[in-house]
């Protein structure tokens, strides 16, 4: 019997999520400018991972992560949000690449720099519309029945311009390649044509960043990523050369926006040796709960994390002048 029972502790699994500490990874490693004078940064610019175990733990690493304490253990549906494990995992793959284009953006029109919208992107496409299984994430628009895309708002014109169940062909560019899909409209609610995707500004850049986060996926690393590219197009030390751990969301207009797995990166930030840590400013009660001595603050735009630096040593910003186009 009791062999049986430790089997079957071992081989029975739980759908449940596992969330534990992760790593920080420097984010000078990570971006790459061209085309403009960088500074290196001095000190450490951290972004924060999270690790996840979702693929349905035993009693035995449910009953670790617990007594272990450090971890979050979360409900498998509530964890995916209704999606299928590959679908979550697309998801955050196009969250990181909108992420790191919105960061860019962000950081280069901080700076003074112009960063016209061009096109539009396909950033992420509903499991269950038309669209699923004709467009991807990362598809470059080019057109809709013809009609040259220039901005996210004419992809919605062009579509609601046309009736429900009314077919409209989108032509995109994917892995260097240009196809062309058919899509059946449905009636999204008042007679409203709807394809079932999201999409993001596609921009032309005066300058080239790159930013390469390895496996490491979803939106949270967009402000680590641009007081980065900040720090290293201006010649002061936006860290005052010490070790900064950021996490939070960036919106176009420089908003910070809230992250998942605060208490765990706090773990992660206060061990990698982390001065300060950065957070939406909501979430500073679950980071201090885990921070130690490691001083958080929170914040809920762009310029309140250049004030946080600042306060904690950094330098500040010169003055911006607008950048000849």
């Amino acid at each position: 019997i009791v062999v049986v029972l430790i089997v079957l502790s071992i081989t029975i699994r739980f759908p449940k999520v596992i969330i534990s500490p992760g790593s920080a990874n420097s984010t000078q490693k990570a971006v790459t400018i061209t085309g403009a004078p960088t500074t290196p940064i001095n000190g450490a610019v951290y972004f924060l991972t999270v690790r996840v175990t979702n693929n349905r733990p035993n009693v035995w690493r449910l009953g670790y992560a617990w007594i272990e304490g450090d971890s979050e253990i979360v409900d498998e549906d509530k964890f995916l949000g209704g999606l299928s494990r590959k679908q979550s995992d697309q998801l955050d793959t196009a969250d990181m690449s909108i992420s790191q284009e919105t960061a860019t953006v962000v950081a280069l029109e901080k700076l003074g720099y112009t960063v016209p919208i061009t096109g539009a992107t396909v950033a992420a496409v509903d499991p269950k519309g038309p669209a699923n299984g004709k467009l991807q994430a990362g598809d470059v628009i080019v057109s809709i029945d013809g009609a040259a895309i220039t901005s996210p708002e004419t992809v919605g014109q062009a579509v609601r311009s046309k009736s429900p169940g009314s077919t409209v062909v989108f032509t995109v560019e994917r892995n260097g390649k240009r196809l062309d899909e058919a899509i059946i409209t449905y009636d999204a609610g008042q007679g409203k044509a709807r394809v079932g995707i999201v999409t993001s500004p596609r921009y032309s850049f005066p300058i080239s960043v790159k930013i390469d986060s390895g496996d490491v996926s979803g939106p949270s690393a967009g402000l680590a990523f641009t007081i980065t590219i900040i720090d290293e197009l201006t010649t002061g030390q936006l860290t005052g050369g010490k070790k900064v751990a950021i996490t939070g969301t960036i919106g176009p207009d420089g908003q910070v926006g809230p992250v998942g797995g605060v208490p765990q990166k706090a773990v992660t930030a206060r061990d990698a040796g982390a001065s300060i840590m950065i957070v939406p400013a909501d979430e500073v009660g679950e980071a201090n709960k885990h921070a130690g001595a490691m001083k958080v603050v929170g914040v809920r735009t762009l310029d309140e994390a250049l004030a946080a630096l600042v306060a904690n040593g950094g330098d500040p910003l010169p003055e911006i002048k607008p950048k000849a186009a």
